[in-house]
């Protein structure tokens, strides 16, 4: 035997490696591997996807709120202030309808106070009409002509157009 050649180990670019240094690089290779492997693979996901349009329906809202102001005596006819706040957030016109639940031809309505309106069927009659509103406030009255005996009762309701 022949002393004083090395052992016959690793060799990279022609050096002899030990142990440690083996180790070491090989730690390093896998690692920049990985980072070769994952950096391909994202740009390989990103330049695979295509863009996408999102669309976004938001529900068709329409509601209302009412309060009756106050009641005021005019003689023999009572006038009944009726507050109502719509709120609309469909582009569609609505209109918003009272309907008598009984036949009383002394029942009137009015926008103003001034110009006076009976209810003309049991459809109801159109009191407002608009479009989308964000909790919009109007006002209407409701005259009952004479006192009569009993009550006088209406439903309402904010229908949207076709």
């Amino acid at each position: 035997m022949m002393a004083g050649l090395p052992k016959m180990g690793c060799f990279i670019f022609g050096s002899p490696l030990r142990k440690g240094v083996r180790a070491m690089l090989s730690k390093r290779i896998i690692w920049w591997a990985l980072v070769l492997i994952l950096i391909l693979g994202f740009n390989t996901v990103v330049w695979g996807r295509t863009s996408n349009d999102v669309t976004i329906r938001v529900a068709e809202i329409g509601r209302y709120h009412l309060e009756n102001q106050s009641t005021l005596r005019n003689g023999s006819d009572l006038i009944q202030i009726v507050d109502v706040t719509i709120f609309s957030n469909s582009s569609r016109k609505w209109r918003f309808v009272a309907i008598p639940y009984s036949n009383n031809p002394e029942l009137e309505w009015s926008i103003d106070n001034r110009a006076w309106h009976g209810f003309g069927s049991q459809m109801g009659e159109t009191m407002i009409t608009g479009a989308k509103s964000d909790w919009r406030n109007y006002r209407f009255y409701i005259k009952v002509r004479g006192v009569s005996e009993g009550s006088v009762n209406l439903g309402y309701q904010l229908l949207f157009s076709e």
